[in-house]
């Protein structure tokens, strides 16, 4: 039989009669062959009618040529690469992208499953505060159900009263007059037995009252005499909402007024939905926290205008820049979080003139109005220096003098 060398440790083996697939498997080897098969293999192409030549590509004109079947313009502002060269490229880059995408998918599918765990605790949550706020109502039925038992208790321990005292009166009576009968049941004085015959017809005239019961068994419970029921009924209906929100917190906005150190700062904010339709109510849950440049939080004041428009007023107290986040739902809006520069001294918004006795000059301004009356402001700067009132235009140019 014949000796082989081994590559890996340079023996000499005999081949098997089966030939090389009679060996015995290896790890090493089947690792290489299937590294071999996810290989790329690089294939050039060549042209139909040329098998010798590559094909070009040309990246500023997006073509595919031959260089002896197209004529194809080359020069400096034309970048040419070799076809092959060109796809590799391409799949470089489509491989890139792709994967670029694939993690924006899975940072996509993380934030999801994130929301809809939210949602289960947001539901929880709801569910537990509606339970909480019915049971409340329920006390409040079963304090209903127990003042009107301890009423029918009441007012049947009332009647009671008034009925077992009719009955004591009832049963002295009759005590009495069984007691007189027999005392004078052996009497023989008829004029006594006359005025006990008168005085017992006086009782019988008295008895007659005493036959009918001062007071009556007749308890009802009534539940329909008023409209109470119905009212009640609708009090339910309204009692309670599920408060939801279309805000799209990506798409919402805030502009910050120009800040200055130890003066109030404003933060408008409008939110929408998701397709940018401007939001109508309110009740939106913000998140909001400002840090100073030193990263301690700042206080602020938050209102809400209840149609989808919210306002916070902070003051920062040192110059420099501020971090401020906001969000919805904990999820941050467009641009957030945003950086503030805090400035220390307040720039005007415009300034006018200088010292002087010409036109567009001022001696000694000692006192400013503005009048809003009119459809563009006024600015009017009393000028004693010069004895006249100087009219100007809202943004600061001269209208004239007073």
């Amino acid at each position: 039989m014949p000796l082989n060398v081994c590559p890996i440790c340079r023996e000499h083996i005999l081949l098997p009669r089966g030939g090389v697939t009679s060996f015995p498997p290896s790890f090493i080897v089947n690792q290489l062959l299937d590294l071999m098969l996810r290989l790329r293999r690089d294939v050039i192409p060549k042209c139909n009618l040329h098998s010798n030549e590559e094909l070009l590509f040309c990246e500023t004109c997006d073509k595919i040529f031959c260089q002896l079947c197209d004529q194809h313009q080359i020069s400096a502002e034309h970048t040419i690469v070799p076809f092959s060269l060109a796809i590799k490229r391409m799949n470089e880059i489509l491989f890139f992208k792709a994967s670029k995408t694939i993690n924006c998918l899975d940072h996509a599918l993380e934030v999801v499953n994130s929301e809809i765990m939210r949602l289960d605790s947001s539901m929880e949550k709801a569910a537990e505060a509606v339970n909480r706020s019915f049971n409340e109502i329920k006390s409040y039925v079963e304090n209903r159900r127990n003042n009107l038992l301890q009423s029918l208790k009441t007012t049947k321990d009332h009647k009671l009263t008034v009925l077992n005292d009719q009955l004591n009166v009832i049963i002295n009576e009759k005590s009495k007059i069984e007691h007189e009968c027999a005392v004078f049941q052996q009497a023989s004085d008829i004029h006594i037995l006359t005025q006990r015959i008168q005085e017992l017809n006086d009782r019988i005239e008295r008895m007659s009252l005493l036959g009918e019961p001062r007071e009556n068994s007749f308890m009802k419970f009534e539940f329909r005499h008023n409209q109470a029921l119905q009212d009640l009924a609708r009090s339910l209906n309204s009692v309670g909402r599920i408060r939801v929100s279309s805000t799209y917190p990506p798409l919402c906005t805030a502009k910050i007024e120009p800040a200055v150190a130890n003066l109030q700062c404003a933060i408008h904010i409008e939110t929408v939905d998701y397709n940018g339709n401007i939001r109508m109510d309110g009740g939106d849950p913000l998140t909001v926290n400002i840090y100073d440049p030193y990263r301690k939080l700042c206080e602020y004041n938050f209102h809400d205008k209840q149609c989808g428009a919210y306002t916070i007023i902070f003051r920062p107290l040192i110059s420099g820049n501020h971090k401020i986040d906001i969000r919805i739902f904990d999820r941050p809006i467009s641009g957030s979080p945003f950086v503030v520069h805090v400035t220390q001294h307040n720039n005007p918004l415009w300034s006018f003139g200088k010292r002087g006795r010409g036109e567009n000059e001022l001696s000694m301004p000692v006192s400013v109005i503005v009048n809003d009356r009119t459809e563009r402001e006024q600015v009017y700067v009393l000028d004693p220096g010069n004895s006249r009132i100087k009219c100007l235009t809202h943004d600061g140019k001269l209208m004239g003098h007073l």
